[in-house]
């Protein structure tokens, strides 16, 4: 087996030892697939974990949503945020949550990480809410996970991960071609294999395995093109960051995703103002989260 080879079968063979998800995560993403449940199905499912009910109740009550008077119960949040938004918020804190705190040696700046995170995920929801509207929650989500195979080869193959990143500082080029060059295989790649083995929703499994080459040719070209512009924006204003935002010139908005996007010439720039200010309030956000 050559070297290219064997560092892809580690990575096939550190995906297996990654624990199933929890139950509360499979009701939430059934929830999320079916076009049949209720605000109440996701109301029970989201009562079966009591830490997870407290982190939305939290949530919904900071500065991130910005409600004036205090939201007492799950059925209020529902009622005042809507069923998609608190639903797409379960699934975020799920996910973000149970993605974090494993310890060991790291490769990147967890505090970065998911401030760039959080960064894509607010400039995905603000493209989606102009082009797509129906988008816009289910693009919050895709951009809070769409570098979940980063955190995967940074916590399972720490050692192996320092290559790409020495890589991508040496050649000064974006993290997953200094991946491709070092590994043979890339955090989208990653993502795409751990969002098949979790059965995630194919919106998310595409967004995560496509937000760096974007298709018209694949299915859901929609939110995988919003991910793809948020990602880009979100390095070119440096909201966060995984290690490559010194190197934007290697970054570029795909002319297929400017189209479907209605893009305008001054983006990213056209949202800086909107961005930071959201991002401040988005940190409470991922702090709240990421907090055991």
């Amino acid at each position: 087996m050559t070297v290219e080879a064997d560092n892809v079968q580690k990575v096939v063979n550190r995906l297996k030892d990654i624990p199933t998800l929890p139950s509360v995560i499979h009701k939430i993403i059934e929830i999320v697939d079916s076009p049949n449940t209720s605000a109440s199905d996701l109301n029970k499912a989201i009562s079966m974990d009591q830490a997870l009910s407290a982190k939305v109740l939290k949530l919904v009550n900071s500065a991130f949503y910005g409600f004036p008077k205090k939201i007492e119960t799950l059925t209020q949040a529902i009622v005042i945020l809507g069923f998609n938004t608190v639903r797409s918020l379960a699934l975020s804190i799920s996910m973000v949550d149970f993605l974090t705190g494993r310890p060991g040696k790291h490769q990147i700046n967890y505090s970065e990480f998911w401030k760039h995170s959080i960064g894509v995920s607010i400039m995905a929801r603000a493209i989606a809410k102009k082009s797509f509207p129906p988008l816009a929650e289910e693009s919050f989500v895709a951009g809070l996970l769409h570098d979940i195979g980063i955190l995967i080869l940074d916590q399972f193959l720490p050692n192996e991960y320092s290559k790409p990143i020495a890589l991508m500082h040496e050649e000064k080029i974006p993290l997953y071609q200094a991946e491709q060059k070092a590994l043979q295989i890339t955090h989208c790649e990653v993502g795409r294999m751990l969002a098949v083995k979790w059965n995630l929703p194919d919106t998310l499994l595409h967004a995560i395995a496509y937000h760096h080459n974007p298709s018209p040719t694949r299915d859901h070209f929609a939110i995988t093109a919003v991910i793809h512009a948020a990602n880009v924006g979100a390095k070119i204003l440096r909201l966060g960051g995984t290690g490559d935002e010194d190197y934007i010139r290697a970054f570029h908005i795909s002319d297929e995703a400017r189209r479907v996007l209605h893009l305008d010439i001054e983006f990213p720039e056209d949202l800086r103002e909107y961005a930071e200010q959201a991002l401040v309030e988005g940190e409470e956000f991922i702090a709240t989260i990421t907090k055991k």
